[in-house]
């Protein structure tokens, strides 16, 4: 190609990136935080800043070992850098979910080309499970980009041409993935990628893999990355390792005692709407790189992301414990296999194929307002999803939009369907769609009762007045509020770090209305099915505020 091409295509290539990166970053700053994740991964963070204590992450001011702490670092860090607000809390997920379309370009041209690796970073900029996962603050997203590097590295090394020091070098690049997918979420980070080595060399009877692993170096790295933070850890408190491991590794998968179970087909439906508009594509290329690399008489790596994917669809399939945002590292493969294949045109795409799903997605989305009159019984919650349906019509009537430019342009070129053009129009379409849908989250937030019913506390709230949360734990508030709060009568997910006697729980509505009515003011927010007993209690109070999921009091 002339050297005036290749400019023009890189110079398309950076105009299509700054367009998504401002579609991308366009809304975190304008979203409220919602419960209860995204305030947990707010808060500890805060906790963390403020208590300078960077090994042992806190929550409500207790010990809160869920979770390793990369996440919370570098949100600590931007709150030390940006300052403490909602939209820093956002920043290492939806920077790290950016960056996974520039990783996955990058893993598309080493094994497909540049032409499939513009395909498939396009395809993941517009899948609406990767994109709204992304503007969101949990911890699924970087687990996703590492597992995704990890993947990358691996398949690099193991191309024919590579010798045995380039092979070497990926794969360190590799385990130093892994390590910090372990610090993002545990122990997931080397089960997933395990299985699917295992599911591979058995499918494709290619035990050789193992021994191309760096086993011995690579563990080293695991240690040198992820052993510090856990002996320093253990070395605190002896009952880490039985809790991180055992509780909320094992006992977590094998049973439902965190209350997520789902039913088995729950993941594939998850899935089928995730990658809705690019359905025909994905299947697509799982089929035909499939096939493609039967012709191979080395490592495949075609198969190897299908294997990858189904590994991961499998494993949280089984799972006792399932949300949607678990299965978020399969996006990444499936996003080369569909660029892969749109590249090599094989099978031929009609155009029908890559406009009929999108088109059907607008429809819906300009439908939410009669399905939700249709499926919510009428009342403040009808009237809350109502107004976030309106966010649903401004996205369908885009995702329409651009679907039918899109069609416009297949139609007045005479040749087949201009990939390179219809493409990137619908994608860009779908992913302005999605982030109008997250901003649309706003409507949902004053039926919740977060940051909001905070705000209207903070007149109340001075740095010595005591301040409870009464028979539930609002994790937006106490964000809002910079402040912990004294829990009553609750225990939820912070009860495996609850001790009795702790300062900051009270057991019973009677020790607390103890205390409230000998103190000169406090402020407390309350679970409103709690009220009457308040009442009953002979709390003296006033009320502040009230939202269909929390009550705001004062002493009165």
């Amino acid at each position: 190609m002339p050297r005036s091409g290749c400019l023009y295509r890189h110079r398309a290539e950076l105009i299509l990136l700054l367009l998504i990166g401002a579609i991308w970053f366009s809304v975190i700053q304008v979203r409220t935080l919602t419960e209860p994740d995204e305030g947990r991964y707010a808060e500890i963070p805060r906790e963390m800043l403020e208590g300078r204590d960077w090994v042992m992450p806190h929550l409500n001011g207790m010990q809160y070992l869920e979770k390793p702490p990369l996440q919370y670092w570098a949100t600590a860090a931007g709150y030390r850098i940006f300052g403490v607000a909602p939209w820093v809390s956002r920043l290492w997920s939806a920077g790290l979910g950016f960056l996974g379309l520039v990783l996955i370009y990058a893993i598309g041209r080493i094994l497909h080309g540049t032409e499939a690796a513009r395909f498939a970073a396009l395809l993941l900029a517009s899948l609406p499970l990767y994109v709204c996962v992304a503007q969101i603050n949990v911890l699924d997203m970087g687990l996703a980009f590492f597992l995704t590097a990890a993947l990358g590295c691996l398949l690099a090394a193991q191309l024919p041409t590579r010798g045995s020091s380039q092979r070497s070098a990926w794969m360190w690049a590799c385990w130093v993935s892994l390590a910090l997918a372990f610090l993002q979420k545990g122990l997931v980070a080397f089960v997933l990628p395990g299985f699917a080595v295992a599911a591979y060399s058995i499918v494709e009877r290619d035990a050789a893999l193992w021994r191309r692993l760096n086993w011995g170096s690579g563990l080293l790295i695991i240690a040198a990355i992820d052993l510090p933070w856990l002996v320093s850890v253990t070395a605190r408190n002896a009952e880490f390792p039985e809790f991180f491991f055992v509780h909320e590794h094992f006992a977590r998968f094998a049973s439902t005692i965190h209350g997520r179970a789902q039913p088995w087909w729950y993941f594939p439906v998850v899935l089928t709407v995730g990658m809705f508009p690019w359905l025909p594509v994905i299947g697509a290329g799982v089929i035909s790189s499939w096939r493609a690399d039967s012709s191979l008489s080395s490592f495949r790596p075609g198969r190897f992301l299908a294997i990858w994917a189904a590994v991961i669809l499998a494993f949280f399939s089984l799972s006792g414990s399932k949300l949607a945002p678990y299965i978020v590292p399969m996006m990444a493969p499936l996003a080369l296999l569909g660029g892969r294949t749109l590249a090599a045109r094989k099978p031929r795409l009609s155009t029908s194929a890559l406009i009929a799903f999108p088109l059907l997605l607008g429809i819906a989305c300009l439908m939410a307002p009669l399905i939700i009159c249709a499926s919510v019984i009428p009342g403040q919650r009808q009237t809350t999803y109502l107004q976030f349906s309106h966010w649903a019509v401004l996205a369908g009537g885009l995702i329409m939009a651009t679907t039918l430019i899109a069609v416009a342009i297949a139609r007045i070129s005479r040749t087949a369907v201009p990939l390179r053009v219809v493409v990137p129009v619908i994608s860009l379409g779908l992913c302005v769609a999605l982030v109008i849908i997250t901003a649309g989250t706003n409507a949902l937030e004053p039926s919740q009762g977060g940051p909001s019913i905070g705000e209207t506390m903070r007149p109340y709230l001075h740095p010595r007045t005591p301040f409870y949360c009464v028979g539930f734990y609002p994790q937006t508030v106490t964000f809002t509020l910079g402040r912990t709060c004294i829990v009553v009568q609750y225990k939820g997910e912070l009860m495996p770090q609850f001790d009795d006697g702790e300062r900051n729980w009270i057991a019973s509505i009677g020790e607390f209305a103890s205390l409230w009515n000998q103190q000169p003011n406090a402020v407390a927010i309350v679970d409103p099915a709690l009220e009457s007993r308040l009442v009953l209690a002979g709390l003296s109070m006033q009320i502040i505020a009230r939202t269909p999921s929390a009550l705001a009091i004062r002493r009165r």
